[in-house]
């Protein structure tokens, strides 16, 4: 009998292991196959809860802010896959800290009821849960959190290897997401540079040509209509050309990247004006990468993005200089040496800076001049 029963578990314990193996065989064709993170993720809390015999499988990542629900499985966390996810629990919520700390099997009796809505819905009758990490990697790392209703046997303590493993595959997920994209913005950009050479290399300067050829018969044509319409036709490339600097400037600019800090996308802003118009120079001053807030960050991007923009187009000048200065309050000033704010230039552009800095309780004004053109931003930082 006793034998028996030995076979018996050897059995249920091969059965285990090739269930298991089939499941990371699963997870790695789906990362191989290019899918996105969020499938990787879906498919880890479906085999979870299947390899786990579990009512629910909730897969979150660490966002910065708390825990980040990213995916659903199982017949308890129905109500997981609406509302839920996506749902984020702040890192002030006890119950982040109670089971960040505790990995392997434990009732859940152990945890704090979760205060977000949604997960505390979830929570309710679940009487065993089943905790592996997931490592920190690209990411801040996260957690798979098997759950099991009242009623039913808990997890065992020797479960929770095989959840390790599929809990690194999310590890992997997500490192191989982050390698496609970089690659993806590389190619992007690498198409960019090579557009952007084309249109500085060749079109501007045929359109240089063609406006010096037309400016050399000027002096050879009577004053009239004549005269005029070439000296407009002059006008009208010159506008072009700043045009085209324009949009070079805007094909060298980097796709924003959250990883990077405010002043490496500054220095990105300015580095992709690069030869094709006035000499622009950044200067940053105080702690702008740590107090400064990702909305605001956003909101001086698009502030510095605009106003360099602008000054490449309308000012005519040889320099820019982008001031950013962080202390109880964000400043960034922008000046040029250019001709000025000229009564023709649309007003579009500051008026969205204007209404940038109202949404985040600030100031802005632009005043021009012969001297050229000083453009200011402000908005008020968190008190520490």
């Amino acid at each position: 009998m006793a034998e028996e029963e030995h076979a018996s578990r050897l059995v249920s314990q091969l059965l285990r292991r090739e269930r298991w193996l089939l499941a990371l065989a699963a997870v790695r064709s789906e990362l191989l196959s290019g899918g996105t993170v969020g499938d990787a993720l879906q498919l880890i809390a479906d085999r979870s809860a299947a390899l786990t015999d579990a009512d629910g499988v909730i897969v979150l990542l660490v966002d910065g802010k708390g825990l980040k629900v990213w995916a659903a499985s199982g017949a308890r966390a129905q109500v997981a896959t609406g509302p839920t996810s996506g749902v984020t629990v702040p890192l002030s919520d006890p119950w982040v800290a109670a089971v960040t700390d505790a990995l392997g099997a434990y009732s859940a009796h152990e945890f704090p009821a979760p205060r977000q809505p949604e997960l505390a819905a979830l929570w309710r009758g679940i009487d065993s849960v089943l905790i592996a990490s997931i490592p920190a990697g690209v990411g801040d790392g996260g957690l798979v959190i098997c759950l099991r209703a009242a009623g039913r046997d808990p997890f065992q303590p020797d479960q929770q290897p095989e959840l390790v493993g599929l809990a690194e595959q999310a590890s992997i997920a997500l490192e191989v997401a982050d390698r496609q994209e970089q690659r993806r913005l590389y190619e992007l950009m690498a198409d960019r540079e090579r557009i952007a050479r084309d249109l500085h290399d060749h079109v501007i300067q045929r359109l240089f040509a063609v406006g010096l050829s037309l400016q050399s018969q000027v002096a050879k044509i009577e004053a009239g209509p004549a005269r005029d319409r070439v000296d407009q036709a002059v006008q009208q490339i010159d506008e072009a050309i700043a045009d085209l600097r324009s949009s070079i400037f805007n094909l060298r600019s980097v796709p924003h990247d959250q990883r990077k800090n405010l002043r490496r996308r500054l220095s990105d802003i300015v580095a992709g004006v690069g030869d094709s118009g006035p000499r622009v120079t950044l200067r940053c001053h105080g702690p702008v990468d740590t107090i400064v807030s990702p909305e605001l960050s956003e909101h001086a991007e698009a502030v510095v993005r605009e106003a360099v923009s602008n000054a490449v187009r309308h000012s005519g000048g040889t320099s820019v200089t982008v001031s950013v200065t962080a202390s109880d309050r964000l400043d960034i000033e922008i000046t040029d040496n250019g001709r000025g704010i000229e009564k023709d230039v649309t007003r579009s552009g500051l008026d969205n800076l204007a209404k940038r800095a109202a949404s985040c309780g600030g100031s802005f004004e632009a005043v021009g001049g012969k001297g050229g053109t000083t453009v200011r931003w402000t908005a008020p930082l968190p008190s520490s």
